[in-house]
């Protein structure tokens, strides 16, 4: 359900003005004026956020928004965030998440070899091994 509303607002992103038309302050008249005591639908829950949260945002990820902010606003980086999310990775090290770190040194790769960076400052390569070694 959750999903959903993210896909659709996605799909429907460019019908909203990049920057919210809300004053400030609009949004204590939107919600009650205490924390409610009884649990509300989800289908509830998400009407409220499209009817009182979604004007009062800054829609980031929409095409016609075109100052640089360097985020992931883009579909794959919130699908990717969404799957890592799910996962609950904690990648700090090796140890905590070897796939993650696996990852991570691949990609780097890529990146080392599209900017044709030397060998040696790639994982695959003996480089990162030997600054490795010599702070330690």
């Amino acid at each position: 359900m959750i999903t959903e509303f993210v896909a659709d607002y996605y799909q429907s992103i460019e019908t909203f003005p990049v920057l919210s038309k809300i004053q400030p302050g609009y949004l204590q008249n939107c919600l009650p004026k205490s924390a409610p005591c009884n649990p509300r639908s989800t289908d509830t829950i998400l009407q409220d956020v499209k009817d009182d949260i979604v004007p009062g945002l800054t829609h980031w990820p929409s095409p016609n928004y075109f100052a640089f902010f360097p985020s992931s606003g883009s579909m794959a980086g919130f699908l990717g965030k969404m799957l890592c999310t799910g996962f609950n990775v904690v990648g700090f090290n090796w140890m905590s998440s070897p796939a993650a770190t696996e990852l991570e040194n691949v990609f780097m790769d890529w990146l080392g070899e599209m900017l044709k960076l030397p060998k040696a400052f790639l994982f695959s390569g003996n480089g990162v091994e030997v600054l490795a070694r010599h702070y330690m």
